[in-house]
């Protein structure tokens, strides 16, 4: 996940207009960017399953058969990788891929993504019998940085990764994919239950500094510049979408905010003022309440996906001028307000720290 969320998730969303740059779109909105190795993933594993295979077929079979479990584990390895880069990139090599130096050919074929699920579901049953039947085993825990030795767990991985491919059959064969999934649920192996069980590689704990650990990446950066769609956002209100919550973040307008460029005689963004029920009297608006569906929805604001749009204040300055008309000054304090919805953070990392909007020169409320 982390080198979807952090290398190809930004251009796939600006692709998909499921996310705008806070720039706007320009004749440079499709560039394809640093990639994060997407597609080749799956080699780099795939090379070391095949030079166990070698060293294994080249030694006495009884010493062979002490490295079954460790093969086993590449090889889920192997497959987990196989579907991450397969969901970017479609056919990939494999079958023939990495045995050039066994003598195999420099030039592999491609596999088709149906024929890899059923080569990569035996795969991960043969796994999935391997570490539950294997006895006398090699397999040091100081080299497992995930489950330390505990092949029980490396078992129910491999069954557990089926319903990944359940998953992407559902909608091209699903009486195939249920099936799957009635076999991972009857299988003796068990299914990742439980946060004991997860797969995962915690990298770091630090939030926004070098304290002895490391922070996640680009000081938890994340999708910063890639705000949602203005289309996408309505589309969802205009439907109740709940999903929005957990697709993109509130802007920082509540209706704190709203009352306090009130006082200060400040413009509000007009698509935000036409969701404020407010009173006026000598010359002084109070806000009174949002209207329609109100709080979480009259939180959520897209940007257009016009091309160039930001170049055009007339129109939409209220968008993209933000840095200029969604500042507010109290006294000596100043903050900017951000107007529309960015990417929702906290449902991929977890580790940022909600800052609720206040004025300026007001508390600092976070949910650390």
């Amino acid at each position: 996940g982390y080198l979807l969320w952090f290398y190809n998730a930004a251009m796939t969303y600006k692709w998909g207009q499921m996310g705008v740059p806070t720039g706007g779109f320009t004749s440079t909105y499709t560039q394809t960017t640093a990639t994060g190795d997407q597609g080749s993933q799956y080699i780099a594993v795939l090379k070391y399953a095949r030079d166990i295979e070698n060293i294994r077929n080249n030694i006495d079979p009884v010493e062979a058969a002490k490295y079954a479990n460790m093969a086993a584990c590449v090889d889920i390895l192997t497959v987990y990788l196989g579907i991450f880069d397969s969901d970017m990139y479609g056919d990939r090599p494999f079958t023939e891929a990495a045995r050039a130096r066994y003598g195999g050919t420099l030039t592999p074929k491609y596999d088709k993504v149906s024929d890899l699920y059923d080569l990569w579901l035996e795969t991960l049953d043969n796994a999935a019998t391997t570490l539950t039947t294997s006895k006398d085993q090699i397999f040091p825990p100081n080299q497992d940085v995930v489950y330390k030795g505990d092949v029980a767990k490396w078992a129910k991985l491999a069954n557990s990764m089926k319903l990944k491919i359940a998953s992407r059959l559902i909608s091209q064969d699903k009486a195939k994919a249920l099936s799957i999934a009635s076999q991972v649920a009857s299988a003796p192996v068990g299914v990742l239950d439980g946060s004991a069980d997860d797969f995962l590689f915690n990298k770091a704990n630090a939030i926004t500094k070098d304290d002895g650990d490391k922070v996640y990446h680009w000081s938890n950066g994340f999708l910063e510049s890639t705000a949602s769609s203005q289309r996408v956002v309505d589309f969802m209100l205009k439907n109740k979408d709940p999903r929005v919550r957990f697709f993109y973040r509130k802007n920082s307008w509540n209706s704190t905010i709203v009352q306090g460029f009130f006082d200060q005689g400040k413009a509000v963004p007009a698509y935000i003022l036409d969701n404020v029920n407010y009173t006026e009297a000598g010359g002084k608006k109070t806000f009174v309440s949002w209207k329609g569906m109100g709080e979480p929805w009259v939180r959520y604001y897209g940007l257009p996906v016009e091309m160039d749009a930001a170049q055009n204040p007339a129109v939409y300055g209220d968008y993209f001028d933000y840095s200029n008309r969604s500042k507010l000054k109290i006294g000596d304090a100043e903050k900017t307000y951000t107007p529309f919805s960015g990417f929702q953070q906290e449902m991929i990392i977890g580790r940022y720290d909600f800052t609720l909007p206040t004025l300026p020169g007001g508390p600092v409320i976070q949910d650390l």
